[in-house]
């Protein structure tokens, strides 16, 4: 029995060694106005029902917990993004509901010359200090980010005026416009309305 525990407790000394300490949480005047997120026309509804989730186990062994976001407009639209839609979040929103962690996270495969980090929201397990465990919420979901903080919509393309009047119906309350990859124009749809 006393060799056994002697195992047990060289073995969790091993695991507590090799864990990568993650980087502390960003401080509140630290925290971006704007966060960006890549994504694509097709899961832009999943998106608006469901917000943004973190449930992929590969994701988590790859990547980390929580969902990734970058600070930097020109970062969110290289050529290494993958969606044709960068959704705008608010970010002081985000940080004032008190229900996130704010990390820098430096992804080597996204990660442009510039060396800007992307940042990882996680939610915080507000169960965790109150005595009854942890939030089973937190614990089996992961970190899901609502779709109400959006303030606005770039897309990467010229917006057909068909799509034009269903964005405008469908997210009244959101702004959106048109980014030029080539030229650096940006078109406010909103300056176009009669």
């Amino acid at each position: 029995m006393k060799s056994i525990m002697e195992n047990w407790r060289r073995l969790l000394k091993e695991f507590d060694s090799t864990e990568e300490e993650l980087p502390q949480p960003l401080p509140p005047n630290e925290i971006p106005e704007s966060l960006f997120y890549n994504t694509t026309f097709e899961s832009l509804g999943n998106n608006t029902v469901n917000g943004l989730k973190d449930f992929s186990d590969e994701n988590k062994r790859t990547c980390g917990e929580g969902v990734s976001f970058t600070s930097d407009f020109e970062s969110a639209t290289s050529n290494h993004a993958n969606g044709n839609i960068i959704l705008v979040f608010d970010g002081h929103g985000l940080a004032e509901s008190g229900q996130y962690n704010f990390r820098p996270y430096n992804n080597p495969a996204t990660e442009d010359e510039r060396g800007i980090p992307e940042i990882k929201l996680e939610m915080i397990d507000s169960a965790s200090d109150t005595g009854s465990g942890i939030d089973v919420k937190v614990e089996t979901l992961g970190t899901e980010v609502p779709f109400k903080y959006v303030k606005k919509m770039v897309f990467l393309y010229k917006i057909p005026e068909a799509k034009q009047e269903w964005l405008r119906s469908t997210y009244p309350d959101i702004s959106f416009e048109s980014f030029n990859r080539a030229n650096g124009d940006i078109l406010e749809y909103e300056e176009q309305q009669p």
